[in-house]
């Protein structure tokens, strides 16, 4: 598999990203409990180490290979290495996109899936609830101000997107989508692009209705009737999808908000391994 970078993906865009979402982000004045409120304001235990949490390995569903997290971590290791922290595909040579690596809070990189921990805050019976926490709980912060200059493009996990109060598009995303998923929810990490440049976001199946989910939205949504249907999401444009153990690819257009049609090929399966702790 061979890596294909990313950079400008997330970093021409970042001032008309910022502007696109304070113009979506408006506070309105929702009937919220003050369960809700307390729960969205509690501290957090800190998050457990990164790399104990999202070793694993791939397997690639076109060809059958296989790459762990500890060849990733050769590859940005060799002395050629000129990546940074930028985010890359892995393609194979028929340029087919396997994977997505991203850079860690640890300056480590990991595959996409991998960021998704099986994390859940709180349990609950509304599925409106883990959006509406996230909207009081996390501030959007670009990661350069997060993490310093020449930090483009570092993920939290989820356990740590609830822990920190400050994230950028996919740290949301990241967040909302586990804990989606650890509810019993059929939710989806997807990356591509909106109008003002790359954009991470969250796409959700029930039943036969697909919703857009803005994870960085600040509305505080009140019931599932706040969510987006994804046929009315035309400014997002999808490139691919992952939840915690699967990849997917979109071969057709951007333009589409279909999240479920032939075009989009299932490219890798993420497999989680323990990692090995040295004894101190």
């Amino acid at each position: 598999m061979r890596v294909f970078f990313k950079s400008s993906f997330w970093l021409l865009s970042s001032i008309l990203v910022i502007a696109w979402l304070e113009s979506h982000q408006q506070q309105v004045s929702t009937p919220m409990t003050a369960q809700l409120q307390q729960a969205a304001e509690s501290p957090a235990p800190p998050p457990s180490e990164q790399s104990v949490r999202q070793t694993g390995e791939i397997q690639s569903l076109p060809d059958g290979q296989r790459m762990s997290t500890a060849t990733l971590n050769q590859i940005v290791s060799a002395p050629d290495y000129q990546g940074g922290s930028a985010s890359f595909y892995l393609s194979d040579r028929q340029q087919r996109i396997i994977n997505y690596v991203a850079t860690g809070i640890d300056h480590r990189p990991y595959f996409s899936n991998s960021y998704l921990v099986g994390f859940v805050p709180f349990e609950t019976d509304s599925i409106w609830v883990p959006l509406a926490t996230l909207s009081m709980r996390k501030r959007y912060v670009l990661d350069h101000v997060q993490h310093g200059p020449g930090m483009t493009d570092i993920w939290q996990n989820s356990e740590q997107a609830y822990y920190y109060g400050h994230g950028d598009c996919e740290d949301h995303a990241v967040l909302l989508a586990d804990w989606l998923i650890g509810l019993g929810y059929d939710a989806r990490v997807v990356i591509g692009e909106i109008p003002q440049g790359g954009h991470a976001w969250v796409v959700l199946f029930m039943a036969d209705n697909t919703y857009v989910l803005e994870a960085t939205d600040k509305r505080k949504p009140t019931s599932i009737n706040d969510f987006i249907p994804a046929a009315r999401a035309t400014q997002y444009r999808p490139r691919m999808q992952f939840n915690r153990t699967e990849f997917w690819e979109n071969t057709g257009s951007t333009m589409t908000v279909d999240y479920r049609d032939s075009k989009w090929l299932r490219r890798s399966l993420f497999r989680p391994q323990p990692a090995v702790v040295k004894n101190q």
